[in-house]
């Protein structure tokens, strides 16, 4: 074909679907897209927000807009998203092939892993990712526990993970001297 339909897919699509005798002139607007970046750029913004993305779509997108060396604080404003949104989607690639079938939405709820169970599942050693996104579904760990079973499953596994500092906030420390006192 001459021209490549980058946005509006679906308007296409439904239009198509109308009796020949009854179907409306499709118009569409010509754009000039000298290089792939360029031409995703348009497709990928004015589609974002449109359709709905699984996670690993989006993290998808993310990863080809940091491979066009686009800051992540641009990426998660062409997307209407925060930066630490972005972020936390990135982190996705990092995933064993495994445990990325694990977000798949046809997959029953019982059977999907939880987005923010598996971004925290990222940040460990692929190694251990898909016994833990294993114990998550069955529940053997819960998701508010699950930074925590990573560093010690990363201790006794022998495998480095980035542990968060944990400090007493000046008002939890004000209380407790407050009921020390009483």
């Amino acid at each position: 074909t001459e021209y490549e339909l980058i946005d509006g897919e679906r308007r296409w699509r439904a239009v198509q679907m109308i009796a020949v005798e009854a179907r409306p002139l499709y118009r569409a607007r010509l754009v000039e897209a000298d290089d792939d970046v360029v031409q995703y750029l348009i497709s990928g913004v004015a589609n974002f927000n449109r359709e709905g993305h699984t996670p690993l779509e989006t993290c998808d997108t993310i990863t080809r807009m940091v491979g066009f060396k686009i800051p992540m604080s641009e990426i998660a404003a062409l997307l209407g998203v925060s930066e630490h949104w972005a972020y936390q989607m990135h982190l996705l690639r990092r995933l064993v092939p495994e445990v990325k079938t694990m977000l798949d939405p046809e997959r029953s709820k019982g059977e999907k892993l939880p987005v923010s169970a598996a971004i925290e599942i990222a940040k460990c050693d692929a190694r251990l990712q898909l016994s833990l996104a294993q114990r998550v579904l069955r529940r053997d760990v819960t998701l508010a526990g699950l930074r925590a079973e990573i560093v010690s499953t990363s201790r006794d596994a022998g495998v480095y993970v980035r542990e968060r500092a944990h400090t007493v906030d000046a008002r939890w420390r004000s209380a407790v001297n407050k009921v020390g006192v009483l």
